[in-house]
């Protein structure tokens, strides 16, 4: 291990770590013990919101890793997350004292480790998935498949400290290759993917966002609604998909609704693919007051409500 640190002495900031993996069920059980007096402080009704808050900028001054200049800051370091969460005063006394037995464990386990250069200082020798809010919303469908996920509640700690009041996911197969998620607000404001990352643009509804406008395939497509505009000229927000591609496909297109930081959905619909002239899926309505869902469950080939003058730009030409 030393002879790899060494020969990146002065040239690159590297970590590497030996793992005593006997250790490493006791360390899962520590970590669901932290996940839950996480979840425990964020939801007290007097000091949660603080908390809630001062883990979201912990979770930013985390170490991370990167690769060739490429950052994964969704990866951070367990033991550094533990470290600063331990000795943030607004944490409760179990959630300081989870943190200290994390770190614990994490000793136990690390057999040996190694770090060269200022950007690796706090890496402790092992990782984990403590994304932001969008790589949360993006990827959490992925890691809840995985081992840790199904065995801790890392996840839905994640969930709850970045938990919306509202998320609607899109999934589908590899064909067709681009379906876009569509959102319209009581005031018909109109967010789909000239509004995402992606394309770089900004939410045109108050409140909510879209995380990404994927074109190849699959998905996930987030959509978050943090808080509903209740006066507008329609009653109700319009959830719709639609396909880009214009591609026929029998694969099974998927939306789920997920409330707060839940990690199970509380809506699931599901739509047998496109035949190619019917381009729109409208799924439901939201009631913006008792945010109630509406299923509606209908495919058309012509815009669930008005696109106004931005019609349906080519992706090509947004950049």
């Amino acid at each position: 291990m030393q002879d790899y640190i060494t020969f990146y002495s002065g040239s690159r900031s590297v970590t590497q770590s030996a793992i005593d993996l006997s250790k490493v069920g006791d360390l899962a059980s520590k970590i669901d013990s932290f996940a839950d007096a996480l979840i425990e402080g964020i939801q007290d009704a007097t000091d949660g919101a603080t908390i809630k808050s001062n883990l979201q900028t912990i979770q930013g001054n985390t170490q991370y890793f990167d690769y060739g200049g490429t950052s994964f800051i969704d990866m951070r370091d367990l033991y550094d997350f533990a470290d600063r969460v331990s000795q943030d005063s607004s944490m409760t006394t179990a959630i300081a004292t989870a943190a200290a037995d994390v770190k614990t464990a994490i000793t136990d386990a690390v057999v040996e480790n190694g770090t060269n250069g200022s950007t690796m200082a706090n890496a402790k020798g092992l990782s984990i998935w403590l994304p932001d809010g969008v790589f949360f919303n993006n990827f959490i469908q992925r890691y809840g498949q995985l081992g840790l996920a199904g065995n801790t509640t890392w996840d839905e700690f994640l969930a709850a400290l970045w938990g919306v009041k509202m998320r609607i996911e899109l999934t589908w197969g590899e064909i067709p290759y681009d379906l876009d998620a569509h959102l319209w607000d009581v005031n018909n404001n109109h967010l789909y993917y000239p509004y995402s990352p992606t394309w770089g643009g900004t939410s045109p509804i108050s409140g909510a966002w879209l995380d990404r406008d994927d074109m190849s395939s699959y998905g996930p497509e987030n959509i978050r609604i943090e808080y509903f505009n209740q006066s507008g000229t329609y009653d109700s927000y319009l959830y719709a998909v639609y396909n880009y591609s214009n591609t026929q496909s029998s694969a099974t297109v998927t939306v789920k609704v997920f409330l707060e930081g839940n990690t199970v959905p509380h809506e699931v619909y599901t739509k047998a693919g496109f035949d190619g002239s019917v381009h729109w899926w409208k799924v439901f309505e939201i009631d913006p007051e008792t945010e109630a869902i509406t299923d509606i469950n209908t495919y058309q080939s012509s815009s669930p409500r008005s696109l106004g003058e931005r019609g349906m730009p080519e992706k090509k030409a947004l950049n």
